[in-house]
C-alpha cells in the first residue's frame, strides 16, 4: 500500500494527528444518470476507502461517504451504512451536476438521516461541467472557480429556499 506508507509518512513529517479523507475522481459521478449505478459506485468507493486505508489507520484516518446524490433515499441509505458501518464522520456531496439546488426539500431525507445520525454533510466542489467555464483555456483557471462557484449556488439555494429554517423547524 504504496499510498497509504506515504500517507503515514506525511502525517509523521508534518506533525498532523490525523486527516478526514475526501474523494477527488468521485465528484465527478453527480453526472451519471443512472442512479442504481452511482448507488452501487458510491458503495463500491465507500467500501473500498474503509477496507484499504481507515481499517488500517483508524486513529488518524477518518472518512466521509460518497452519496450516490441521484437518488436521495440511496444517499441517506449510504450514508447511514457509512457512519454505522464504516465509522466514516460524514458524508459528501458532489456540488456540480446536480438536478436542484441543495436548499431543495427533495433532499430533505438525506438531512433528516445526517441530523439523526449527527454527522456533517459537506458540499465539495469536482466537476466544473455545467458551471460556465468551458472558455478558460487552463486547468489553474477552472480550479480556482469551480469549487467556488459550485458551493456558492447551494449556499444560495439553502438560504433563499429556506433550508435553514427547515433544518431548525426539524429540530424544535
Amino acid at each position: 500500500m504504496p499510498c497509504l506508507q506515504k500517507g503515514r509518512a506525511f502525517l509523521e513529517a508534518s506533525g498532523v494527528a490525523g486527516s478526514v479523507l475526501y474523494p477527488t475522481m468521485g465528484l465527478a459521478m453527480a453526472h451519471i444518470k443512472v442512479p442504481k449505478w452511482v448507488a452501487v459506485m458510491a458503495r463500491c468507493y465507500d467500501d473500498y476507502l474503509y477496507g484499504e486505508y481507515l481499517q488500517q489507520e483508524p486513529r488518524r484516518l477518518w472518512g466521509v461517504a460518497l452519496l450516490p446524490i441521484q437518488d436521495v433515499d440511496a444517499a441517506a441509505e449510504e450514508l447511514e451504512h457509512c457512519v454505522k458501518d464504516l465509522k466514516m464522520v460524514g458524508g459528501v456531496i458532489p456540488a456540480a451536476g446536480l438536478p436542484k439546488g441543495l436548499g431543495h426539500p427533495m433532499y430533505d431525507p438525506l438531512y433528516e438521516t445526517a441530523v439523526r445520525l449527527n454527522v456533517p454533510l459537506a458540499a465539495h466542489g469536482g466537476s466544473s461541467a455545467g458551471l460556465g467555464l468551458d472558455f478558460y483555456d487552463s486547468f489553474v483557471k477552472i480550479l480556482v472557480m469551480e469549487h467556488a462557484v459550485a458551493q456558492q449556488i447551494h449556499f444560495t439555494s439553502f438560504l433563499l429556499d429556506g433550508a435553514f429554517a427547515q433544518v431548525e423547524d426539524g429540530l424544535s
